[in-house]
């Protein structure tokens, strides 16, 4: 598929993805393979409604989960706090 002017072809280093309602977990897996199937190294899902922050990293199978007010590391080399990821 030709990819239109001004985006790119590979996926980004990290993928964040707010989750909505609407979103479906087949949506979400698809999403995040892709992602990863395109070289990303990690893939964010925030969960405003539970105040969660779900971190998928290359060649796990199983999220880390963090609640709001929790930190965690970053393979961009910096600490996650993820009381920012939410408004309030």
């Amino acid at each position: 598929q030709d990819v239109p002017k001004g985006f790119q072809e590979n996926a980004p280093f990290v993928a964040i993805e707010i989750i909505s309602p609407f979103n479906t977990r087949r949506d979400i897996q698809r999403k995040t393979a892709q992602y990863f199937g395109a070289g990303g190294q990690e893939v964010w899902l925030i969960y405003p409604e539970t105040e969660e922050t779900h971190v998928f990293r290359a060649g796990q199978s199983k999220p880390e989960i963090y609640p709001r007010g929790q930190s965690f590391p970053s393979c961009l080399d910096v600490q996650v706090d993820t009381s920012k990821l939410f408004s309030r």
